[in-house]
């Protein structure tokens, strides 16, 4: 009995023994033929890279900085919300509220641009500042008397001296001249100011753009109200007569685009805008 119980034994530990290693072979098989299947699988993903739509989507944005006083932050926050979304274009704010070219001595713009060129790449710039810009400078230990030969020669230096910063770095540059107030006496010297910048952007061989008709009424005159987006009459300045509300935030971000329409053109933004609307004013 006992001869027979070996024998019986020594037949079936061989018989399980082949079971097992075919299935282990299978299993095997098997695992290879899904790694081999992942593999190709994932080499048809990579070859897809040349497809356009993954090109397109792997082109850099578009980097346009807005440079500047509360006035550039309020167009950057319009520029910003206008795009949400859009893949092609970044829109990099460098601004600094309560600042502006003459005191140097609080905020030196000029110094401050030399580092944010350093240190930031973009291809165009577009730059809105002078909005606190009524006051004396103080140059070579003289006090310049606002507005006089000498504060305008000097103003119209730190204007260059800005302008030849940013161009170092893109020849795509846009100054903004300070829109239409309230106030008739700020008004009267942001004019002054607006043929500063207009005089140096042309020597300098950038754009000007005048944002002062932008948002006059048909007479010429300041008014809080105009269109929005959408066509409704909406206010667009805010109490102080100076910034922009949420919706002249937009407004303003639409109408310099427009005007930008050369360097921007391949953009569309995120909220629909219609190709024609009426200006601001109405």
């Amino acid at each position: 009995m006992r001869e027979a119980h070996r024998a019986v034994s020594s037949i079936v530990r061989p018989e399980f023994s082949v079971q097992a290693r075919a299935a282990l072979i299978i299993c095997t098989a098997m695992a290879m033929a899904i790694a081999f299947t992942a593999q190709a699988m994932a080499g048809s993903t990579i070859r897809t890279a040349s497809d356009p739509t993954r090109l397109a989507q792997q082109t850099p944005p578009q980097r346009i900085a807005v440079i500047g006083d509360s006035l550039a932050q309020d167009l950057w926050n319009g520029l910003h919300k206008l795009y949400r979304g859009a893949e092609n274009v970044e829109f990099i704010k460098f601004t600094k509220v309560s600042s502006g070219l003459v005191r140097d001595d609080v905020y030196n713009w000029n110094a401050k641009v030399k580092t944010f060129v350093a240190e930031h790449d973009f291809d165009t710039a577009i730059v809105l500042i002078g909005g606190n810009d009524r006051q004396v400078i103080t140059a070579g230990g003289k006090r310049l008397e606002r507005f006089g030969t000498a504060w305008t020669e000097e103003y119209g230096r730190r204007v260059d001296d800005f302008i030849a910063t940013l161009k170092s770095k893109s020849s795509s540059v846009y100054w903004l001249g300070l829109p239409v107030v309230r106030s008739k006496r700020m008004a009267r010297d942001y004019r002054k100011l607006n043929k500063v910048y207009k005089s140096q952007a042309e020597a300098n061989s950038i754009t000007y753009i005048d944002t002062w008709s932008l948002f006059e009424t048909k007479d010429g005159e300041y008014t809080s109200f105009g269109l929005d987006l959408k066509g409704t009459k909406r206010r667009l300045r805010k109490d102080d007569g100076l910034h922009f509300t949420v919706a002249g935030k937009l407004v303003f971000a639409r109408e310099i685009v427009r005007i930008m329409r050369k360097e921007v053109g391949a953009m569309q933004p995120a909220l629909a805008v219609p190709a024609i609307m009426p200006g601001p004013g109405g």
